[in-house]
């Protein structure tokens, strides 16, 4: 006994095409060596969300983005014969970032206010890191924004490197 069985599945395909204009994000930073340990770094960038068009229409409920920075790092020591606590890095900042969305009273933006610690674990004889961070802190206002969100992070980087061109001794 042979069956068969016919199955009927309509594709429906629908391409929609529209213009978009996307927002320019400009920034810059500069950052600042005291001493043989310490760096200190401010940083700034804006993205104009006022901008943004879907065919030609804005969103009123779009606002510019801005964010400014600040931080300060210890590093750790470079010596291969220091112990390894020495090697650690130290980090800790503050940033202040206006979103690019508006609250529900309107023209009042949404801002988060973060503090943020880190240390940096050296590995490889110094030329990769585990750089782990923590941040804290709160988004919105309930006085301007109707509520308030307290925000935490966990960040977690492994960078790693190698030594490029290195003449070796005939």
């Amino acid at each position: 006994m042979q069956s068969e069985k016919k199955y009927y599945r309509p594709q429906i395909t629908e391409t929609v095409s529209k213009n978009w204009t996307y927002p320019a994000k400009y920034g810059g930073g500069i950052a600042v060596t005291l001493g043989k340990k310490w760096l200190m770094g401010l940083d700034y960038w804006t993205e104009q969300w006022s901008k943004f068009r879907i065919e030609g229409a804005a969103n009123s409920e779009m606002s510019d983005e801005n964010r400014i920075s600040v931080g300060i790092e210890m590093s750790g020591s470079r010596d291969r014969y220091a112990s390894f606590l020495k090697k650690i890095s130290l980090r800790a900042g503050y940033y202040t970032h206006e979103l690019n969305v508006l609250g529900f009273k309107g023209n009042d933006k949404v801002t988060e206010n973060v503090g943020t610690f880190g240390l940096g674990f050296p590995f490889d004889r110094g030329m990769g890191s585990i750089d782990f961070a923590i941040e804290a802190g709160t988004r919105g206002k309930t006085s301007v924004n109707l509520y308030k969100e307290s925000i935490f992070r966990f960040i977690l980087f492994v960078t790693g490197g190698e030594h490029w061109f290195v003449r070796h001794k005939k």
